[in-house]
């Protein structure tokens, strides 16, 4: 055993010294190679070493078992790695106002959302696709600023966004690259309609925001 594997043991770090030391065949595991190398580089060297061996001494056949046994589980390991995830997720929301006495507005409304999305990852990228429908949501708060029109009926909107992840190595750790699209949508309600016929202007104007990076 390493001085360095002894000394992670003594500190009760882990132990192996039951199987280590009475021959069961428990071996501490070279970690710090795996780490620095890889998985591939220890397949690697078990086919070099496979490539020297003497199929005519049968006291290698322990040794042949171990070379072949590490390549398969290795070899499993790299698989594992690089089985894709997959997520989901729904929500919803509902919320209803009188208004004041001393609003403009009269009776009640109501603002309703419905949202959803997929998450699609594989060998570290990611895909996101989501969105969103509802009304009286407005663009910063429910029931509030241009959740609702000048008479105080519901704004319907909706949206969505994509968004697809890379993340790399550098020296100072893990940094992940992005870019994303989305767009939010309101809805004109049919008193705006209405307006917008009759003078050629409307109250909804057109936004655009740059793709996120």
């Amino acid at each position: 055993m390493k001085p360095e594997a002894l000394d992670a043991q003594n500190a009760v770090v882990y132990t192996v010294r039951n199987y280590y030391f009475n021959g069961v065949g428990h071996i501490s595991a070279n970690y710090g190679k795996v780490m620095r190398e890889g998985l591939q580089a220890v397949i690697a060297e078990a086919e070099k070493a496979k490539e020297t061996f003497d199929y005519a001494d049968a006291h290698q056949m322990k040794s042949l078992h171990f070379l072949e046994s590490t390549i398969v589980a290795n070899k499993a390991g790299i698989y594992a790695e690089g089985v894709g995830t997959f997520k989901s997720w729904i929500s919803g929301l509902y919320q209803d106002a009188k208004s004041a006495d001393s609003s403009p507005f009269d009776g009640e409304v109501a603002a309703w959302g419905v949202a959803g999305g997929v998450q699609v990852g594989y060998k570290g990228y990611e895909l996101v696709a989501s969105g969103f429908s509802g009304e009286a949501l407005g663009s910063t708060l429910m029931l509030d600023y241009d959740s609702l029109d000048y008479t105080g009926e519901e704004r319907e909107s909706y949206g969505y966004l994509l968004q697809g992840t890379y993340p790399y190595d550098n020296r100072l750790g893990k940094t992940k690259f992005g870019i994303a699209y989305g767009a939010n949508h309101m809805e004109e309600t049919s008193a705006e309609k209405e307006v917008r016929t009759t003078t050629g202007f409307g109250e909804l104007k057109q936004q655009v925001i740059l793709p996120g990076f």
